[in-house]
């Protein structure tokens, strides 16, 4: 889901930031046992509240820890960086879910 955020050379896997699909991911740490789950569960606390400031970190470390050789983020994405990426491959989950509550994908850093 970062790759919505951050920028890096390479995008393997895109996935939209909505309050559903945080929530897949809060049931699948609640399904099975992760290393570093607390660290998870407040990462996605901060992100349902629309805090994305640690996406950088949060990418990194994902990308460090599958072994990443290239796709390292560098820089958040800028706003319209971000409307862009979210226009090219989102625009079919946006249509599918029009007027869908926690469908809408979430924009902007936040604080």
């Amino acid at each position: 889901m970062s790759h919505q955020k951050v920028y890096s050379e390479v995008v393997y896997t895109i996935t939209p930031i909505s309050l559903v699909e945080i929530d897949k991911l809060i049931e699948a740490l609640d399904r099975n046992e992760y290393n570093d789950e607390n660290y998870y569960r407040e990462v996605l606390k901060n992100w349902r509240n629309g805090d994305f400031t640690n996406a950088i970190e949060v990418h990194n470390k994902i990308w460090e820890e599958d072994a990443g050789e290239v796709g390292k983020a560098t820089r958040f994405r800028t706003a319209e960086e971000e409307n862009q990426f979210v226009q090219k491959h989102f625009s079919g989950y946006i249509e599918s879910h029009v007027n869908e509550k926690g469908y809408e994908i979430i924009c902007g850093i936040g604080e």
